[in-house]
């Protein structure tokens, strides 16, 4: 009976883990899709942006970016939970 018992024990510990991980990537999947939405949005009306509007745009987007002379790296803004890095590039010869 106690092997079974540290069987089922385990069992469910593995199912906490794995209902935990799916939580953590359903607020992913969210956030992702939140982006694509936002992005969308911004797409269908980046053309009617006058030059300092989509300079704004740029500038609540981009979190930092990052020079070393072969390459750039760009972090940009994805929700108040954390950003995304962009790179690295290669910069034009």
């Amino acid at each position: 009976m106690k092997g079974f018992n540290e069987r089922m024990e385990y069992f469910q510990n593995e199912l906490v883990k794995l209902e935990t991980e799916a939580a953590r990537a359903t607020e992913a999947l969210d956030a992702v899709q939140g982006w694509m939405d936002a992005t969308s949005h911004i797409a269908t009306h980046l053309e009617t942006l006058t030059i300092v509007e989509k300079a704004e745009v740029v500038k609540l987007l981009v979190d930092r970016v990052a020079v070393d002379g072969k390459e750039i790296q760009i972090g940009m803004v994805l929700d108040s939970r954390g950003y995304a890095t962009s790179g690295p590039h290669q910069q034009p010869a």
